[in-house]
């Protein structure tokens, strides 16, 4: 999760700087065990590696 904070937070700087407003794509899953098949709720988020301008063009983080 730490990696992720850190690449979006650069994200939000950069647009800061630029002016231009991104939008990264993120979606939520609940999943409700471990792998033990014990009940475990936890969450995974996949994000994107970079976000979508106002034209709906897609803009990737640099490496």
């Amino acid at each position: 999760m730490g990696t992720c904070r850190g690449r979006h937070s650069f994200l939000a700087s950069k647009t800061a700087l630029t002016g231009d407003e991104l939008v990264p794509g993120i979606i939520v899953v609940v999943q409700t065990f471990g792998d033990r098949i014990n009940f475990h709720p936890h969450r995974h988020l996949p994000v994107t590696e970079g976000g979508v301008d106002k034209a709906g063009i897609f803009h990737s983080l640099p490496a």
